[in-house]
């Protein structure tokens, strides 16, 4: 059964690495940014999922319990 394995050379290791390991990621990470631009034309503008940053909310609200103003 391990006679069948030979082994392989530098150049064709590094394809398969490539091949199975970066270009999946290469791929999922391009159609997430195409996925999150089309959701993101077909959401309206006052979207209640879109979170609000620090620095857009008004000065007057208390931190929630727990939090401490900073």
């Amino acid at each position: 059964m391990l006679t069948s394995f030979v082994p392989q050379d530098r150049s064709g290791l590094l394809a398969y690495a490539f091949l199975f390991g970066a270009a999946p990621e290469i791929l999922l990470r391009l159609l997430d940014n195409k996925v999150n631009a089309a959701t993101a034309a077909a959401r309206p503008r006052n979207d209640p999922l879109t979170t609000v940053s620090k620095q857009d909310q008004p000065a007057d609200t208390a931190p929630a319990s727990g939090e401490q103003n900073p």
